[in-house]
């Protein structure tokens, strides 16, 4: 009897224990780095190791992988991950055609499958609801244009997906199409609409012919007050659809008519009749219409492509093929009142899911379950569609809702996708948030910026010219905005994420003739240090960094990273740190990884940017006693100031302040002029560092009576105080760098 109660006291003891047990790493706070890390068709053993060891080695504690139909030893690099202490994210890029292979239910692929409801009553950039002609969210239209004039107006439908419908009424409207050409819904930065189709994405299911693969397109309407005496045969609208292929850097002028199948008959239009609608009418409810088009079709009539960046320069992709251009168009003949409530467009994959989501749910979530148990409880979730366009949104958000039936999370990065290029309000500076419309329509659990604001063309220094590429105002109007939304959509999220993604690349080539950098400069070591601290200034649950490892050519050419190998080095493809960013990243991640867990148990109050002129301190809390904030003078360097300082409380509410130091580097024009074309070797002449930089607070004047003098700012990482003196707490900070700093009164050994 004693055994046995000393048998159920072990037990209980060993349940107690659980959670701390099947605790992973990355639960604390996810530390974490995109690593391009999956098994090809043989393991190369001594990559993996060597890429696991550096990731070990950096503090990451989490990482992106890939897995994919073949694959040798998922177990085996799960484990190996395990063995070093970091979770995986698994991107399931396998895909069968079978359907009876778990492959075919594989995450990756069926999350860029598309579709998109576009609403009808959208016609131009004016409201149809109180705010929505600036709302990303409902980012097309159907216009009328010079030869394709659209008949009708928006009016209010209670019934309809939106609550409006696009109406058009015998006698008062000439005949015409209800419904022309999507386009987006605001102008480019060039004055155009730009057509739809590019936002399409689709996965190569069936190569090459694609048997039984279709575009479906859906439309729902409503049709009364027929014209008396109509006979039976007479039409009442028109259905088809165009498209127009590219030509040059636009669309051709010639527009293709594509025939599409409905009731088992190809046709190139669809004539709804009198006879129809009475065959299929139900009361006062709305009909919808279903037609679909061959992938083949498109692809002969050059309207999708393999050449998904359209750039035939580069390889076509071997997994997707892209939309280029399609128009559903409806014409109505005006013999009767119509109401179109929206228009549809679905890839094959996501209309078979959509249509059957209990048999794709059942085993989309035994396909995720056979990786998850290949692992060590080291698989933290699944990564779906990369940077995910409008069409993929609703795939999301499908991937998303089957996965929580058994609490397993996935998230993608998103990035400002068409910013700057499509405007809103080009008087205010409004562009079109593709992060926002994510949002909305998507609705992530997590939500995972990746802005990488460095670009070749940067000011670096301050200047009255090109305000918009100086790196201080870049860093403001396009990251640290992004960030602040983001972490206010996931408060409003119950148990949201906000995890951003960090720029840590830059692409070294030979473009044009001349060596330079294209799409992104690399970060100097001091900038690097900037984007690595800056997300702690919005309270992230996690941080992840792009990206671990590159392939460079044997001239260098290609993307930098934290490391990289060369052709022609010796024991390529083994990979060699990268001595500029290395540095920023093996200096930082450690210090950063401790912060971030403390942060996470802090209530965020505001961030700012702190120049060098005497601003109040914004109030924590009533009994704050810091009066003044500001940057001091110092007649070091080009410019001053721009320190990121967010405020936090913890639970006693004790004030925190998250320090970041933006003025990193300066540009030393030489022989080189221009930033874009200085060889990462050269970073060191042509970008010098900034001197540090002194942050100074200021105390309330208590008068004689001095409460103040033992209070210090504490850094519980470096275990280090900042003192009071003389009115002030002064904190130094070297160019990039950041600190997490409590406000402490020392007589309390308060820390």
């Amino acid at each position: 009897m004693k055994e046995k109660k000393l048998s159920l006291f072990t037990l209980f003891l060993l349940l107690l224990m659980l959670p701390s047990l099947y605790a992973k790493y990355s639960d604390e706070f996810p530390y974490g780095i995109y690593a391009n890390l999956r098994n090809g068709d043989k393991v190369d053993y001594p990559s993996r190791y060597a890429t696991i060891n550096l990731m070990k080695t950096l503090g990451y504690n989490a990482t992106i992988m890939g897995t994919q139909k073949g694959d040798p030893d998922l177990p085996g690099l799960l484990k190996d991950l395990d063995n070093s202490q970091i979770d995986a994210w698994v991107l399931d890029w396998g895909w069968d055609k079978d359907p009876e292979s778990d492959l075919h239910y594989a995450s990756y692929p069926l999350s860029a499958s598309s579709y998109f409801r576009f609403e009808a009553e959208f016609s131009s950039e004016k409201d149809v609801r109180i705010g929505d002609g600036m709302d990303n969210q409902y980012w097309y239209a159907a216009q009328s244009e010079k030869n394709l004039y659209r008949t009708g107006k928006e009016d209010m439908a209670p019934d309809a997906s939106y609550g409006y419908v696009w109406k058009a009424e015998k006698g008062k409207d000439q005949p015409g199409h209800i419904f022309t050409d999507l386009r987006y819904r605001w102008q480019n930065r060039n004055g155009f609409y730009v057509r739809f189709g590019s936002e399409f994405i689709l996965y190569q299911t069936n190569p090459p012919d694609y048997p039984d693969d279709y575009i479906w397109v859906k439309f729902r309407f409503k049709i009364s007050n027929l014209q008396s005496g109509i006979s039976s045969n007479t039409p009442l609208l028109r259905f088809y659809v165009t498209g127009f292929e590219l030509y040059g850097t636009g669309f051709s002028s010639q527009m293709k008519i594509l025939n599409h199948w409905i009731d088992n008959q190809q046709r190139s239009e669809t004539i709804f009749t009198v006879h129809d609608y009475l065959l299929n009418r139900r009361g006062n409810e709305f009909l919808e219409l279903e037609l679909k088009i061959p992938y083949k079709d498109l692809i002969d009539a050059n309207l999708l492509t393999a050449d998904i960046d359209h750039n035939p320069a580069t390889p076509d992709s071997r997994e997707f093929l892209r939309l280029v251009n399609l128009n559903p168009r409806v014409y109505w003949y005006g013999n009767c009142d119509v109401e179109l409530d929206y228009v549809e467009i679905e890839d094959e994959l996501h209309h078979k899911i959509s249509h059957d989501k209990n048999y794709w749910q059942d085993k989309i979530l035994q396909r995720m379950d056979n990786v998850i148990s290949q692992g060590e409880g080291n698989v933290k979730g699944f990564y779906t569609f990369d940077e995910p366009y409008q069409g993929q949104f609703d795939s999301f958000k499908l991937m998303q809702e089957i996965a929580s039936q058994e609490d397993i999370p996935v998230f993608t990065a998103v990035y400002d996708f068409q910013v700057t290029n499509i405007t809103l309000n080009k008087e205010q500076g409004i562009y079109y948030d593709h992060i926002d419309a994510f949002s909305k329509i998507a609705q992530p659990q997590i939500i995972a910026p990746d802005i990488y604001p460095l670009k070749p063309d940067l000011i670096w220094n301050a200047t009255e010219g090109e305000k918009g590429k100086f790196i201080q105002y870049i860093l403001d109007q396009k990251l640290l905005s992004v960030y602040q939304d983001c972490m206010e959509y996931r408060d409003k999220k119950e148990e949201g994420k906000f995890y951003p993604i960090v720029q840590v690349l830059g692409k070294w080539t030979l473009y044009q003739g001349q060596e330079q950098w294209v799409d992104w400069i690399q970060p100097t070591t001091a900038a690097q240090k900037v984007l690595l601290y800056l997300p702690l200034c919005f309270k992230p649950d996690g941080i992840f960094h792009y990206c671990l490892r590159s392939y460079q050519d044997i001239k260098g050419y290609g993307q930098r990273s934290i490391a990289f190998s060369r052709v022609g080095m010796p024991d390529y493809p083994l990979l060699v740190p990268d001595p500029i960013t290395w540095r920023a990243v093996s200096l930082s991640n450690p210090r950063i990884k401790a912060y971030g867990v403390i942060i996470k148990d802090l209530n965020w109050q505001n961030s700012e940017c702190i120049g060098t002129s005497r601003k109040k301190f914004k109030k924590a809390e009533k009994d704050n006693p810091i009066q003044y904030i500001q940057v001091q003078k110092q007649g070091i360097g080009e410019y001053e100031g721009y320190i990121q300082c967010a405020t936090y409380l913890d639970k006693e509410e004790n004030l925190w302040l998250m320090v970041v130091n933006r003025r990193a580097n300066f540009f030393l024009p030489g022989i080189i002029t221009e930033p874009q074309f200085v060889p990462p070797e050269e970073f060191d002449i042509y970008f010098p560092e900034a001197p540090p930089q002194k942050l100074l607070l200021t105390f309330k004047d208590s008068g004689r009576k001095n409460p103040y003098q033992n209070y210090a700012f504490y850094d519980p990482y470096e275990d280090k105080f900042y003192p009071y003196h003389n009115g002030n707490i002064e904190i130094e900070l070297p160019a990039g760098e950041g600190r997490l700093l409590k406000l402490v009164n020392r007589t309390s050994n308060d820390r």
